[in-house]
């Protein structure tokens, strides 16, 4: 939602970009890293936030939080990583494009919420994906990916103290850039749609409503 249309699909092309390299790890340090504790690591982009997570035994956590930390500081958005990995992306977007229920589902988001920018796509659009260049891409990571722009979630058994601590560490020196975040209700503009394809061979419906905000208690009964 913090996307511009020329910027659409910034934030989950980043997602990718951020594994591979930093200027202390290589994308398979990234990635053995984790792997060689028997760990998981991973991201996803949401309408609203990207995040970075990773599961390990306890004792590995200060080893998890030090790669999630490096690579969302200090990753280098290299010009030949951001051009290798745009095929990567316009394959995933030409794969949702054959999944009519994505179809429909991004089509009723758009027409929902109209010229609001949560109407844009997370994976953005095969020209927004195709125009973004390296320096554009590195004006956004700039620009949002920052110390007052991310929240830090851990559960487990852990030294809560010692961990703060190895966070302040590796991120005391992030800089803060004050991002404008845009938190207004959108508009609704409503509707009936159908698209209709020969091709599939099956129908499929989709209702949107609102739904009780993140801080009301009715959104329990509603998720039932």
């Amino acid at each position: 939602r913090d996307e511009t249309p020329a910027q659409a699909g910034a934030a989950h092309y980043l997602e990718h970009l951020l594994f591979k390299g930093t200027p202390r790890r290589s994308a398979l340090d990234i990635s053995a890293s984790i792997d060689g504790v028997g760990g998981e690591m991973n991201a996803f982009t949401s309408k609203e936030y990207t995040c970075f997570y990773a599961r390990v035994l306890d004792q590995d956590l200060p080893l998890a939080v030090d790669v999630i930390s490096d690579i969302v500081t200090s990753a280098l958005l290299r010009a030949h990583d951001v051009d290798s990995e745009r095929d990567v992306i316009l394959e995933e977007i030409a794969m949702y494009k054959d999944n009519p229920f994505w179809v429909l589902y991004e089509a009723a988001v758009e027409k929902n919420f109209g010229s609001h920018p949560l109407a844009h796509r997370v994976l953005g659009t095969s020209e927004s994906i195709t125009a973004l260049e390296r320096d554009r891409m590195q004006e956004y990571f700039d620009a949002r990916y920052s110390a007052d722009n991310t929240v830090v979630a851990l559960a487990g058994r852990m030294d809560f103290a010692r961990v703060c601590d190895q966070i302040e560490g590796l991120c005391g020196a992030w800089a803060r850039t004050a991002p404008r975040r845009d938190n207004a209700k959108p508009p609704i503009q409503g509707g009936r749609f159908d698209i209709r394809d020969a091709k599939v061979t099956r129908a499929y419906w989709l209702g949107m409503c609102e739904a009780p905000a993140v801080a009301d208690d009715r959104r329990y009964a509603a998720a039932m």
